[in-house]
């Protein structure tokens, strides 16, 4: 377990004044601030609408990037759609086929590969290229990728193709002898990535996918306004394009790990509402999409960002960790409701065999770190699994990461090549230092807290030592910061207070679910519950009130922390209903109903053992 610090964030506020027009809690008030809203953001924040949303032609390049699709269109050339296979790139692709094959009028013209992991790896590569090439292919449409791809798009621009790029990864720099960064962009004949030094689009943090979408807006603007007998007003078209498309674009901002700030916590409160809309969901675009919400067991009216992140993204991110993520856009593309469920089903069963291969990679990630004597007193940690899929080396390495708030490395692999995903924290950037040893990879790419990368088998020695050798992280940058919005007791809160807080979703990166604590409270009675006995039920005790709590952890590690901080004792009369000893915590409260009477109940996330 690693070392943790409690910090009550308390930041001033200008709120109050406006606090009353919303008929806001205090206590949601200083929620807000501690996000960073200010009285000028609050309307939006809380109510975002279409209108709020960015305008696409403030993206670098995409009226370029519009025009060659436009031009390409009605030249009636062939354009293939190479996107990647995650979430965000399953639904880019799925956003620019479904209206590419529109404006096409269902012409065989268009159509896409999503990378196989084993086959292709990330990305552009030249057997791509050149099959797109063989195939008669005459624009390549770049998305979620393509942005590091120097040499395929070289390759295919050679071999005549037009390449319109479309991505959001952070754009490949060399630094000259003055420190200063040129940025390496490949030399495709439009590149739309909010990354770039001179895009004036107003938030660099989108997704594949919205990248995606907002250049479709922009070429449906295009298409209609060429079209003199069904032209559109420019706003209608993109409200058009807007609706249909928006629950593709949300679920990829959640999935992605887009901050939910600004314009992205609008599009994905926009989108949840679309996909909880029965008539919606009904379009025959969202038919496979349906299915997998069915066969996941989830009830639409009640989706959330969390559902995306935790149930329905993992299921379509299963297909490419497992077998190849062309499985998810035949779901996508389905259009008969029999066979779309039957596709929906085979994607949830791949996801359950990913948990359980997951679970057992994280066991021996942490066995084999632990038995590396080399790897003592390291700070990034760089472990070599041979005999794990490659396709799940990111979740382990982001849950180890969890479990020990270092950086990290895993490396699958038994051949004279290897591949690696890396996750990191926030004081760490991963892109930065692993473009100080680029000269040890064969490939990489990322962000600054995950990255995937290829190296040589001999090369992975050299890698532990240079990436610890430059690593300037201090003792204090391993204890993880949990910043508490606000110290108040279960007492406090009512039915409607708790209701109140679903105004602030959704939650997620940027804006996580409001952190609560509780002090000096009585852990009266814990009882097993589960089907493995493997969670606790609690009885608390505060203020002359009881209240039933739930904790999904480790049951056998809690009870072995409450011996170790207090007694045998003591966990035998906790045990027996007769406990008397207090514990601070995190916790989420909730409303629960029996026969029509309304309780709160809470879900404690974490216990304070310092």
């Amino acid at each position: 377990m690693h070392k943790e610090q409690w910090l009550l964030l308390n930041k001033k506020t200008d709120l109050q004044e406006v606090a009353a027009d919303y008929d806001l809690d205090p206590m949601m008030v200083q929620i807000l601030a501690n996000r960073g809203v200010t009285k000028e953001e609050l309307p939006s924040f809380l109510y975002g609408k279409e209108e709020d949303l960015y305008d696409p032609h403030l993206l670098k390049d995409v009226e370029k990037a519009a025009k060659i699709l436009a031009d390409a269109i009605r030249a009636e050339q062939r354009i293939r759609i190479i996107g990647d296979y995650d979430v965000d790139g399953i639904c880019s692709t799925y956003i620019l086929y479904v209206l590419l094959q529109e404006l096409m009028q269902g012409a065989e013209r268009v159509d896409y590969y999503l990378p196989d992991r084993d086959l292709d790896g990330y990305g552009l590569n030249e057997r791509i290229v050149r099959q797109a090439a063989e195939d008669g292919v005459e624009v390549i449409l770049t998305c979620d990728n393509g942005i590091s791809a120097m040499e395929e798009i070289t390759l295919a621009k050679e071999l005549g193709m037009q390449v319109v790029l479309t991505d959001h990864h952070d754009v490949p720099y060399e630094t000259d002898a003055t420190g200063e960064k040129r940025e390496m962009i490949p030399p495709a004949d439009a590149v739309v990535n909010p990354k770039q030094r001179e895009c004036n689009y107003p938030l660099e943090g989108i997704c594949g996918a919205v990248v995606a979408w907002k250049l479709m807006i922009v070429l449906y603007e295009r298409m209609s306004a060429g079209d003199a007998e069904n032209a559109k007003d420019a706003e209608n078209v993109e409200k058009a394009v807007l609706r249909r498309m928006l629950p593709y674009a949300a679920l990829a901002t959640v999935c992605d790990v887009m901050e939910l700030k600004d314009e992205n916590r609008t599009l994905v409160r926009l989108g949840l509402g679309d996909m909880r809309d029965e008539l919606t969901m009904l379009a025959p675009e969202h038919i496979g999409f349906g299915a997998l919400i069915k066969a996941a067991g989830v009830e639409p009216a009640k989706i959330t960002a969390t559902t995306l992140g935790f149930v329905l993204g993992p299921c379509f991110n299963a297909s490419g960790r497992m077998e190849n993520a062309m499985m998810a856009m035949d779901l996508l593309c389905t259009k008969n409701a029999g066979e779309a469920q039957i596709k929906a089903q085979k994607l949830v069963q791949l996801n359950d065999e990913r948990k359980a291969l997951t679970e057992e990679g994280i066991r021996d990630a942490l066995r084999v770190w632990e038995e590396q004597p080399e790897a003592c007193g390291e700070k990034v940690f760089v472990i070599h699994l041979p005999e794990v899929k490659d396709s799940i080396a990111g979740i382990i390495a982001g849950k180890v990461r969890e479990a020990t708030n270092h950086p990290v490395f895993i490396l699958t692999g038994t051949g004279e090549t290897v591949k690696g995903s890396g996750r990191s924290m926030e004081t760490y950037s991963m892109y930065d230092e692993m473009c100080k040893v680029k000269d040890l990879f064969i490939k990489f790419g990322g962000h600054p807290q995950a990255a995937g990368l290829s190296l040589h088998n001999a090369d992975i020695g050299a890698m532990r030592k240079r990436l610890n050798a430059n690593c300037t992280l201090t003792e204090e940058d391993f204890t993880e910061k949990i910043k508490i919005d606000v110290n108040v007791g279960f007492p406090y809160f009512t039915p409607e207070r708790v209701q109140a807080l679903a105004c602030l979703e959704p939650f997620g990166n940027g804006n996580p679910s409001p952190r609560i604590a509780d002090s000096g409270v009585v852990f009266a009675s814990a009882k097993r519950i589960g089907k493995m006995g493997n969670m606790l039920s609690f009885t608390l005790e505060k203020e002359g009130r009881r209240i039933r709590a739930v904790y999904f952890g480790d049951a056998d590690a809690f009870l072995e922390q409450f011996e170790k901080k207090f007694s045998k004792e003591d966990a035998k009369d906790l045990l027996c209903g007769k406990g008397t000893r207090k514990l601070s915590y995190l916790y989420q409260p909730q409303v629960h109903t029996f026969r029509g009477e309304e309780s709160i109940e809470v879900i404690i996330k974490r216990i304070k053992w310092e």
